[in-house]
């Protein structure tokens, strides 16, 4: 997919939705089974995913790769066309996320190019397995009937776009779970021989007071389940988690809103699905940026020391 958009006379220029789908999981899956095997499952994923394609009534353009791109003339189709395919399940350990985007682009050479077709790209970057995440223009283009399940997340500032575009994003329900819940990719520290790091940190909120232990992550949310419950309107049901691993503490985005952290600085920085190691003295603001809400802001205070 090339980033420029052509200029030949001949180009065809056509107003849809455009859907780019990615298969996560392909990596691990050629070191466990091996290429042949490998390669069988994707392909045969791949194909479930043009049937999908065709299912909803859109145009297949193309598969590079792990990624499968497509555009439909009608947004509703395109947008249960990638939930249909981020909801796809196999026991070879594959999953898809996907981003879609309404706007015109240009058809050439068995290709699509525009804008909007970039902006698919990076929005299906932004997606976790089994989710997908359109574009203000997209939603924008559904009738209301067909904005169930869609929250809207935090604004984001796409690259190459100079303003802010407003997000929205579904997640496949997975059964007997919580709708809500946001599933965050285990992350594998690789340890080496070092002296023990011995943390203390206590995280505070509403006069409570936790302390954070290797073996008991804190959880933070609106549902009430969660450690750290917090009943705000903006702050997602299961918001974000808070854990110690080899003497490092750090703090996971999981939410539709983000998170603003302070920390020993004084400097604010935001936090978007992804983590951030905390030190020293500083805060956690859910959902929206310090300042806007006192109700919203954990307060924490980390120490440590080596034996």
């Amino acid at each position: 997919m090339a980033s420029d958009t052509p200029t030949l006379a001949s180009d065809a220029s056509v107003n849809g939705a455009v859907v780019m789908a990615d298969i996560s999981g392909s990596t691990p899956l050629y070191e466990r089974a091996g290429n042949e095997a490998a390669a069988a499952a994707i392909n045969a994923r791949i194909a479930l995913m043009r049937d999908a394609v065709d299912r909803y009534e859109g145009t297949f353009v193309s598969a590079k790769g792990d990624d499968v791109l497509c555009w439909f003339e009608n947004p509703s189709q395109a947008v249960e066309a990638a939930y249909a395919m981020a909801a796809m399940k196999d026991d070879a350990g594959l999953t898809v996320h996907a981003g879609a985007q309404w706007g015109r682009f240009v058809q050439h050479a068995g290709d699509i190019f525009g804008a909007c077709v970039n902006e698919a790209a990076r929005l299906c970057s932004l997606a976790k397995s089994g989710e997908i995440v359109i574009g203000e223009s997209l939603y924008n283009a559904l009738p209301a009937t067909s904005r169930g399940g869609l929250v809207e997340m935090s604004a984001v500032r796409l690259k190459g776009v100079e303003t802010q575009m407003r997000i929205f994003s579904r997640q496949v329900e997975t059964p007997g779970a919580n709708p809500n819940r946001t599933v965050i990719g285990e992350v594998l520290y690789h340890q080496t021989q070092r002296p023990q790091v011995l943390v203390d940190a206590h995280f505070a909120y509403d006069g409570n007071v936790w302390k954070l232990e290797t073996s008991r992550p804190l959880s933070v949310g609106r549902s009430p389940s969660n450690v750290i419950s917090i009943g705000a309107m903006t702050i997602s049901r299961e918001h974000g988690t808070i854990t110690l691993n080899d003497g490092l503490v750090e703090f996971t985005d999981h939410s539709s809103s983000g998170t603003y952290i302070v920390l020993a600085d004084g400097q604010e920085i935001s936090v978007f699905r992804r983590s951030v190691a905390l030190n020293g003295e500083g805060s956690i603001s859910l959902g929206a940026p310090h300042g806007s809400s006192a109700e919203t802001i954990v307060q924490f205070r980390i120490s440590s020391g080596s034996t």
